[in-house]
């Protein structure tokens, strides 16, 4: 019991005994509050409350871009039949960003929805920066990276259906993907696909084939090859990019990144099969059969 006279007053015990659950909506009410009067109520807003974060189940694009050592990835899906045929009736995004860069990324996707990839595909920063504009103080960058990946996704729906973005004095034969390289590209089962751009990053680019180079790709995209280049790893994640570079010449490229937390112990067990001659004699006798006719 605490007596009248006591030097801690009610407010200041209740604040001692407060729990964890209470303790921490304290501090997400005070990190808030920092927020909004540095980028403003709607950056907040945005992504405490995000809309548009996650994954659509059959995308017609995806797209990529990064700003500030930070990456925005999109995803769109047109309408089918109906008005709207033809026109981006779903988006989302996902981001390894902050905050305010969610609240980008949330609100480059709804401004996206009932556009055409076309103009999608115009998307600006400004655009994003007149829904969100505490962002123009500091972090246009943010802004930027959002309207990017939109316009990368919008991108890579007109190249799959032939109608690539022509630059100013562009063949329009080179806005569409060779059909060797399309073709490889669309065989590939791998769920991490996008068309119509390249890595930003040359450094995290493992393979890279150019037209001419379709043969050699070939090697890593057919029945044996893949069992060799797979897209998960537990070292690594593997993804398929198909898009011209700076030169306009489409490519088709392997980007691989690290986990940020793989387990080395398992990477070691999985990688001594290369070096135990009974697990290679035994893996060999699975794939070829034995001289009996076994499998």
């Amino acid at each position: 019991m605490i007596s009248s006279d006591s030097s801690d007053s009610p407010e200041d015990v209740h604040e001692e005994g407060l729990g964890p659950d209470a303790l921490a909506a304290r501090l997400q009410a005070q990190m808030d509050a920092a927020h909004e009067a540095r980028f403003g109520r709607e950056v907040v807003e945005r992504f405490a409350h995000p809309r548009f974060l996650g994954e659509l189940p059959l995308p017609d694009g995806v797209g990529e871009a990064r700003r500030g050592g930070r990456s925005m990835s999109v995803q769109l899906a047109l309408a089918g039949q109906g008005g709207d045929a033809g026109r981006i009736a779903a988006a989302r995004f996902w981001t390894n960003g902050c905050g305010p860069y969610m609240a980008a990324g949330d609100a480059a996707c709804e401004l996206a929805l009932g556009r055409t990839p076309a103009e999608a595909a115009a998307l600006s920063a400004d655009e994003v920066i007149a829904v969100l504009p505490g962002l123009a103080r500091e972090k246009r960058e943010y802004a930027e990276a959002a309207a990017g990946a939109v316009r990368a996704a919008a991108e890579a729906i007109l190249a799959r259906a032939g109608q690539g973005v022509a630059k100013a004095g562009a063949d329009p034969a080179s806005c569409r993907p060779p059909k060797k390289l399309l073709a490889l590209f669309e065989r590939c089962a791998w769920t991490a696909k996008t068309l119509g751009s390249l890595p930003e990053r040359e450094d995290e680019i493992l393979y890279i084939w150019r037209e001419e180079e379709a043969g050699m790709a070939e090697l890593f995209f057919g029945p044996a090859g893949a069992r060799t280049l797979t897209e998960r790893h537990p070292s690594v994640r593997r993804s398929l990019y198909l898009g011209p570079d700076a030169k306009g010449a489409w490519a088709l490229a392997v980007r691989e990144v690290e986990h940020a937390g793989y387990d080395v112990r398992r990477v070691a067990e999985e990688s001594t099969i290369v070096f135990d001659g009974e697990k290679v004699g035994a893996y060999l006798k699975r794939i070829l059969g034995n001289d009996d006719g076994e499998a």
